[in-house]
């Protein structure tokens, strides 16, 4: 039995690349927002570092960093963007210095700097210089994801109480598609024990046998006759 025109095992091969296909489309091709705060500013804090660990979403395993978005208060003060690994402490690209706004979501774009990140990753707001500037934090309860520290990247910990303002946009990256190439097998003549088998001539292997076998028949019988004449003489 075929359908449309193939056999069901390949048709079912098919439907099932399509829905996979299908199924990463929803987490590929489009830039997404990652955030762990509830959008509302509650509160501000003036520390040396404080930033946010994120992860990519699920079944995505890299991306392109596209934008930094902080809510930063000091309109005109310095503000320095800190990209790292998931140490905290390896910077992804040299650290971007850039000026806040005042009391809103500031967008800085870094798609142009080639970032791609995996896995989890830390975006980190230093006030630069001993500035006492100060950063946004919303209005819910601490979800694990913001930290901060008073002297340097390696020496974070967890902000307590609620979440820094501080969200990115990443497009993820599609991973790289394989193809399999089926290569048929060599073909193999029967083997036996100590190598491979050919067909034999029988002939030109018995033959010599053969011919001393009646070689010796024809004296055997000749000296039989010779015998029986002799025999019969008086």
């Amino acid at each position: 039995m075929r359908i449309l025109g193939v056999k069901p095992v390949t048709f079912l091969i098919a439907v099932v690349l399509i829905l996979l296909a299908s199924s990463l489309s929803q987490a590929y091709g489009t830039p997404v927002e990652i955030a762990y705060d509830n959008g509302v500013h509650f509160g501000n804090n003036a520390l040396r570092f404080a930033g946010v660990m994120f992860s990519l979403p699920t079944g995505v395993t890299s991306a392109r960093l596209l934008t930094v978005r902080f809510y930063w208060i000091d309109a005109g003060d310095p503000v320095t963007v800190h990209i790292t690994a998931s140490d905290h402490v390896t910077e992804l690209t040299t650290p971007i210095p850039t000026t806040g706004t005042a009391t809103v979501f500031q967008d800085l774009d870094v798609s142009g700097l080639g970032i791609v990140v995996t896995g989890d990753f830390f975006v980190f707001l230093e006030n630069p210089g001993g500035c006492l500037c100060n950063f946004g934090v919303d209005s819910s309860p601490s979800v694990g994801r913001s930290y901060y520290s008073g002297t340097t990247l390696a020496a974070i910990i967890p902000y307590p109480t609620n979440n820094i303002l501080l969200r990115v946009v990443v497009d993820p990256i599609p991973p790289p598609t394989t193809t399999t190439t089926t290569v048929p097998p060599p073909a193999v003549h029967p083997l036996n024990v100590g190598g491979e088998m050919f067909p034999v001539n029988l002939l030109q292997v018995l033959g010599p046998w053969v011919a001393a076998m009646l070689a010796l028949t024809v004296v055997a019988v000749e000296t039989l006759v010779i015998r029986k004449k002799k025999n019969r003489k008086p």
